[in-house]
């Protein structure tokens, strides 16, 4: 009798004994967005620039605010064009991004949407 209730003592205890779940909350990740292609071309004959030529070496930055890039200061994103004028920037942190393109004494300021797991293409052409 003493080890039956011994047993439904025991069995008890184990039943009531709750061990305590410290739950730990998840942080979300932030969102990316989508990719960007930019591509920069010099115009072979203006007005209509129906010729062009890939522009090697153009620095490409990437802000995600028009105020950071009226400053020049903390882009996101850095890069030089490849021998097809091209370059590709991945997960972007915005939807929406301002472009600065510069190749020695050329400049241009622009932006670009980018949707969430989208390709934009963005084009700079400079005459």
């Amino acid at each position: 009798m003493n080890s039956i209730l011994c047993s439904l003592s025991v069995l008890l205890f184990c039943v009531s004994y709750s061990k305590e779940i410290i739950e730990t909350p998840i942080e979300p990740k932030p969102q990316k967005f989508g990719d960007i292609q930019v591509e920069v071309v010099l115009c072979l004959n203006p007005p209509g620039c129906q010729l062009t030529e890939p522009i090697l070496g153009a620095e490409v930055l990437i802000y995600n605010n028009e105020a950071d890039q009226e400053n020049s200061e903390d882009e996101v994103r850095f890069g030089q064009t490849n021998t097809d004028g091209i370059i590709k920037f991945t997960s972007l942190d915005s939807f929406l991004v301002y472009i600065t393109v510069i190749k020695d004494t050329f400049t241009n300021q622009s932006f670009e949407r980018v949707p969430q797991n989208s390709l934009s293409f963005h084009q700079v052409v400079f005459q």
